[in-house]
């Protein structure tokens, strides 16, 4: 099947991971998969060549005429078959640019983690061009279904644990040795600067008995100028590093005592789940994503939020007792290894694949042509 992935996104944060993912692991079964995206999009840089090619498409949001024409000719130049998307204003690209293409061609509507279902607008398109959702959590299939999409499927996210490899060293002069023996990783992303902000709140009380304690931002919003703000008025310049989005992050983490996830959307959950592939205990505030990634007590600790005494207080006990570490590590590598295999979410993005397509061929919502393809 000839599939296209519409990318949006500039930087590399979760939904470009997730999008790249399911691009390869298509290719990977015998899909033809091209990815749609903007020019400078970091995300093309990672694209294995040897799977999938790269389109360029004037993201602009994903909603911009020049995306929607762009997309359009790539539709008809390639015979797509069906194109997946992440957000409502690349499902609105993607269902003028089939309107207008006048192919038999379906939308796949990845739903990012901690999103909203669609907006009326979307749900509007969907009556026009056949949608199927894929969304990462069973529970939330009722309210898709609510806002009207029609038996949406589970594609929970997963990582190759294979790449992941919680022995590889870091290398000399790297930020990662700073402080070995004693780093605390915190993943952020650029909407959730107040979650990252806790996060120092709670290393600036662990350092008062932890002088050797060093904290590394990584993510989208590690370098944010706010954060850094607010560390140098808790007198943490000289403990917090920052790594861009751009950087090679594994090494920091594979050495790190505790991970502290700050994130949001697709961001927090690559986070809960890196950690656990690299054997590293996880450290986050009890909210719904949390508890479904980590199992309290067994595979990281969950604390209150907006609590940084009883943060540092848990992070505290943690640090001061390796064994736990060790066998929290070891439980949730095992976990990642039986229940969230990249294997898994592309089975679920695979048959979101088919089922997009036996929509269109169903005779029941076949696009009109509109223009001359």
């Amino acid at each position: 099947m000839r599939v296209v992935v519409h990318l949006t996104t500039p930087e590399w944060d979760g939904a470009a991971r997730a999008a790249l993912a399911a691009a390869h692991g298509l290719a990977e079964r015998g899909h033809e998969v091209t990815i749609a995206c903007a020019a400078d999009c970091a995300a093309a840089r990672r694209v294995d060549p040897a799977l999938c090619d790269v389109a360029p498409v004037d993201a602009g949001g994903g909603h911009t005429p020049a995306a929607t024409w762009a997309l359009r000719r790539l539709i008809v130049e390639r015979s797509v078959d069906v194109v997946v998307v992440q957000r409502d204003q690349a499902q609105l690209a993607a269902a003028l640019a089939i309107r207008l293409s006048g192919r038999a061609c379906g939308v796949v509507r990845r739903a990012q983690v901690e999103s909203p279902a669609w907006s009326w607008r979307a749900r509007a398109m969907a009556r026009l061009v056949p949608v199927q959702v894929a969304i990462p959590w069973s529970s939330d299939v009722r309210a898709w279904e609510a806002a009207g999409a029609r038996a949406p499927i589970v594609a929970p996210l997963g990582v190759d644990t294979t790449l992941l490899d919680p022995a590889r060293p870091a290398p000399t002069g790297t930020v990662a040795t700073v402080g070995v023996g004693r780093t605390i990783a915190c993943f952020t992303s650029r909407n959730a600067r107040s979650r990252a902000a806790h996060a120092l709140r709670v290393v600036a009380r662990l350092v008062e008995h932890h002088p050797e304690l060093r904290l590394v931002l990584v993510g989208t919003g590690a370098d944010d100028e706010d954060l850094r703000m607010h560390a140098a008025a808790l007198r943490l310049t000289r403990v917090v590093s920052a790594l861009d989005d751009h950087a090679d992050a594994t090494t920091v983490l594979a050495g790190a005592e505790l991970g502290w996830v700050a994130a949001a959307g697709d961001d927090r959950a690559y986070a809960f789940l890196d950690l656990a592939a690299l054997g590293v205990p996880a450290l986050a505030e009890r909210e719904p994503v949390a508890e479904r990634l980590v199992a309290d007590g067994i595979t990281g600790l969950l604390v209150s939020a907006g609590d940084p005494a009883a943060g540092a207080a848990t992070a505290a006990r943690l640090l001061a007792r390796a064994d736990e570490r060790a066998a929290m590590g070891r439980a949730a590598r095992a976990r990642i290894q039986r229940d969230f295999s990249i294997a898994r979410y592309v089975d679920g993005m695979e048959a979101a694949v088919h089922a997009a397509h036996a929509r269109v061929h169903a005779g029941r919502a076949t696009p009109a042509a509109v223009a001359a393809p």
